[in-house]
């Protein structure tokens, strides 16, 4: 038989006030992880544009006249900057309005098929000062550490974006082949200096990458791809802070999966203890 419901509440309302009491120091450890991440982005960021343009194309580099080279590199500052100020709005903003939602179907069928009348409510995340409990303190982490691919995700693109349109790098490289060179998981990067992705494909050897059909008709003899990509593990590697914070966002995600583990288990004793309550009162002999 189950334990009484008022001691089992007692302890879900401690498990809950122990979220909230690890959402502030989630908040604080990620304040300062995300302000080194911004100034990391800044280092590495100019470090791989200047690798790319002196030690990967330096003849591209050498062809701009000096104005040119100004605006480069005014462009990559600016992306730098934005970067900067994005991180830091990623645990500052605790709603913002393009923050994710989470989906949520409603009427399926028994048997879990959709019928036609099938809906798809959203539900927004729940802002950082709203936690209640474990699992919504780690939606909202889920969500810093979604933005946080995101945003290194982008950063790359806009820089490979401004260096493409500097004339930095093959001129006969297609779009999409660029794009997915700058979504390659970490562990399919292939070589070279931290934060650049370092490519060669010829035609023949396209087939192997079926996410970008009619490649090979495109290319015209073997085509050399340097290009940023932003990795969170050669940052954090590169820079100590970033890494310290890192090890600090750990330790706390060790205590959060721990008293996720007990919610859960305190919420599966109530619903045993309220069944039995609920048999108990609804039973009588005939």
């Amino acid at each position: 038989m189950a334990r009484p419901l008022e001691l089992i509440d007692q302890d879900i309302a401690e498990l809950e006030q122990s979220a909230q009491d690890l959402a502030g120091q989630f908040q604080k450890s990620y304040s300062h992880y995300l302000t080194a991440l911004g100034q990391a982005v800044r280092q590495q960021l100019i470090l791989a544009g200047y690798h790319i343009c002196t030690q990967g194309y330096p003849e591209h580099f050498l062809d701009l006249s000096l104005p040119q080279k100004q605006q480069l590199q005014s462009k990559l500052r600016s992306i730098v900057k934005k970067a900067e100020s994005e991180a830091i709005a990623l645990v500052e903003d605790p709603n913002p309005e393009d923050s994710p939602v989470v989906l949520i179907v409603e009427g399926l069928s028994e048997e879990g098929t959709p019928p036609e009348d099938i809906t798809l409510v959203e539900e927004e995340l729940t802002p950082l000062e709203e936690i209640a409990d474990p699992e919504n303190l780690s939606n909202w982490q889920d969500r810093i550490e979604s933005g946080i691919v995101k945003l290194l995700q982008q950063v790359s693109h806009d820089t490979n974006q401004v260096l493409h349109a500097a004339g930095i790098g093959s001129k006969n490289v297609p779009a999409m082949l660029l794009e997915a060179a700058e979504k390659l998981p970490n562990n399919e990067a292939i070589g070279g200096p931290p934060n650049l992705v370092t490519l060669t494909l010829e035609a023949q050897g396209t087939d192997d990458l079926p996410q970008m059909p009619g490649l090979a008709s495109l290319l015209k003899g073997p085509v050399h791809i340097m290009a940023v990509h932003l990795r969170l593990t050669d940052l954090e590697f590169a820079d100590s802070r970033l890494s310290a914070s890192r090890g600090q966002i750990r330790t706390l995600s060790g205590r959060l999966n721990s008293l996720k583990r007990d919610y859960h288990q305190k919420q599966r004793e109530r619903a045993i203890a309220q069944a039995e309550a609920a048999w108990r009162s609804s039973w009588f002999e005939d």
